[in-house]
């Protein structure tokens, strides 16, 4: 080849070459003018009612364990499973032949402690001369420590009566007629004799999960059936809630309170309650499509001035079109990307369109 045709082919080889090198690097969509497009809207006021529904758990009003508060043999029952009882009424009596011997020889005691005193002091203000201060105030102490240990004898031997602390039935019976029975005060093993509940008011719990918490206060309404008595219903507001939740499952206690005059409701019964949740307005919140989700961390896109900028937001309540928006750095003025996050990353350029 000669040398003027080879330097006419070289700018024909690079110009080949440096085209190919164009064609393995293609421009990015923003590059090359055509930014995606996007749909957007802005943050609005919305109201939150819709209805929660779970499963609560039928509870006595109050149940308590009954325990001896002192050692004895039981001589009489007089309370079994089933019966209805008033607050106050006796339920078993127990005996204990050595309290009854120590109170009599600390009456004994207390007496002679009473008339030593009673003679010193009494002289004491007549003639001073005969006897001392000193000799009062010892005679006095005596009596009293006699007396502190006659009282709580005596505070004993009632505790062997046992009552009922309030009214209710009695559900369980732990004890038959002459067991020895353990105080409940001193010993860790110690058995009961009853259960006592009182059925008279049923508490339906139910746990309500961390996403509803916001929406339950003591206005909120219940509706309560339950399946094991399907021609009943129930209809009231909460009674109670614990307002802090549970470390472990992060739900809040509450409780309703239903009259059970007719003792159909049996603690343990397993209860539907659907709750109305408390009406709240002007809520910001946004389409539900708008809120994106990566291992657990929900996010939206703020569009300004055309840039994609990725936000971590707290969501709060949600229904069936919107989701609340707990940040306080979403502004109801702000471009949320509602369609089309899929088509954009943090800092990406965008053109929009307004939903």
């Amino acid at each position: 080849m000669k040398l003027n045709q080879v330097t006419l082919f070289l700018p024909i080889v690079m110009a080949l070459l440096t085209a190919c090198g164009e064609n393995k690097e293609p421009q990015s969509p923003s590059e090359a003018g055509n930014s995606p497009t996007v749909l957007v809207s802005h943050p609005q006021p919305h109201p939150f009612n819709a209805a929660l529904q779970i499963t609560g758990t039928a509870r006595p009003n109050q149940a308590v364990k009954l325990y001896a508060m002192t050692s004895g043999f039981l001589q009489q029952l007089r309370g079994d499973i089933g019966d209805f009882v008033k607050q106050g009424q006796t339920l078993a009596i127990l005996a204990n032949p050595e309290l009854h011997s120590s109170k009599a020889k600390l009456e004994a005691e207390l007496q002679g402690k009473k008339s030593i005193y009673a003679r010193l002091n009494n002289i004491y203000e007549k003639t001073p001369q005969l006897t001392t201060i000193t000799d009062v105030e010892k005679a006095k102490a005596e009596y009293q420590s006699i007396k502190a240990q006659f009282d709580g004898v005596l505070l004993q031997i009632s505790f062997l009566t046992v009552k009922a602390p309030f009214s209710g039935v009695i559900t369980r019976r732990y004890a038959d007629k002459g067991a020895l029975i353990q105080s409940g005060m001193n010993e860790t093993d110690a058995q009961p004799l009853f259960e006592l509940q009182d059925i008279q008011t049923i508490r339906v719990q139910v746990d309500v999960p961390e996403t509803n918490v916001a929406l339950i206060d003591n206005k909120s309404r219940a509706d309560i059936t339950f399946p094991e008595l399907p021609e009943t219903h129930y209809s009231a507001t909460v009674s109670r809630m614990a307002y802090g939740l549970d470390a472990a499952t992060k739900t809040m206690r509450v409780e309703i309170d239903i009259a059970n005059d007719d003792f159909k409701l049996r603690p343990g019964m397993y209860a539907k309650v659907e709750m109305q949740n408390s009406l709240r307005q002007n809520v910001l919140a946004v389409p539900n499509e708008a809120i994106g989700n990566i291992k657990g961390q929900s996010f939206v896109y703020v569009v300004n001035d055309g840039t994609v900028k990725k936000v971590e937001v707290k969501t709060g309540l949600r229904d069936e079109h919107a989701t609340e928006l707990l940040n306080s750095s979403i502004k109801a003025t702000d471009s949320i990307v509602v369609q089309g996050k899929e088509l954009v990353s943090d800092g990406a350029s965008v053109q929009v369109k307004s939903l």
